[in-house]
């Protein structure tokens, strides 16, 4: 299971004052009923990761993406590519670049020169300016 902080982005930057919940509330809200212990994680991942037991002996993994909280943009590799064809290498950013017909036309070199130049933008400045659903970016 994971838990996603809501991010000021989208229709959550008008619920956000109102409507954020940290995932250390969280945390502290199940850890009534769970233990937590860290799981080890990859380099770059998104999530904090814990292996959880409960008072009876049953066990699980829960996963907390702290995008407000606890920001690991400095360490993000990731890019989408969003329904409508553009590489973005943000949630939180608006634009990217049209991607569509590169794909379809399997330009191998453009490819790669357009992923480069996304990586190369990446910031860990958590501007948060996205004002597209997450559902219609890929998140």
């Amino acid at each position: 299971m994971r838990f996603f902080e809501l991010m000021p982005i989208g229709p959550g930057a008008r619920l956000f004052s109102g409507g954020f919940v940290s995932s250390e509330a969280v945390m502290q809200r199940l850890s009534a009923s769970f233990k937590f212990n860290p799981v080890d994680s990859d380099v770059g991942t998104s999530a904090r990761r814990f292996g959880v037991v409960d008072a009876e002996g049953r066990r699980g993994t829960v996963g907390f993406i702290s995008s407000c909280s606890a920001p690991f943009c400095g360490e993000c590799s990731r890019l989408r590519v969003t329904a409508d064809g553009r590489l973005i290498g943000c949630l939180a950013r608006n634009g990217g670049i049209p991607v569509r017909a590169l794909l379809r036309a399997g330009d191998t070199t453009a490819i790669c020169r357009v992923v480069r130049h996304v990586l190369e933008g990446k910031t860990a400045d958590r501007v948060f300016e996205q004002e597209m659903a997450m559902a219609s970016i890929g998140g």
